[in-house]
């Protein structure tokens, strides 16, 4: 329900200081008081708690988008050396690991059972 509140959480918001009750963030521009005002009220509404919201100068952690960009990144980066992964990429020149997304364990897995390996091409799911 909140679209452009998410979307700046994911894409302008540099945390500076996080802690119950208190996010102080450097937001890389221009940010208008009306979503901070926003935010602060969506933080008081789901926590049940007052919030201080501030903006800060300090350069801050980056966004959840560019954590989340890094992170896909390393993925497909460590899929392109499976050696499965490998051997399709010589074999289509030109081809790329778009995604990589977690597969879930066969339905007839066992509680306790051996994790996902990626090493192994029984546990690798290739679209």
């Amino acid at each position: 329900r909140e679209g452009l509140l998410q979307s700046f959480l994911e894409n302008q918001v540099r945390v500076v200081r996080f802690e119950p009750g208190r996010i102080e963030f450097n937001a890389g521009g221009e940010v208008g008081r009306e979503m901070v005002q926003r935010l602060k009220g969506f933080l008081e509404e789901h926590s049940g708690r007052p919030w201080a919201v501030a903006l800060s100068q300090a350069p801050g952690e980056p966004t959840i988008g560019e954590w989340r960009a890094k992170k896909a990144d390393a993925a497909r980066a460590a899929a392109a050396e499976h050696p499965l992964v490998k051997a399709v990429l010589e074999t289509f020149p030109g081809a790329k690991v778009d995604e990589v997304r977690k597969i879930a364990p066969p339905a007839t897995a066992k509680a306790g059972a051996a994790p996902i390996d990626p090493a192994d091409p029984d546990d690798v799911e290739i679209d």
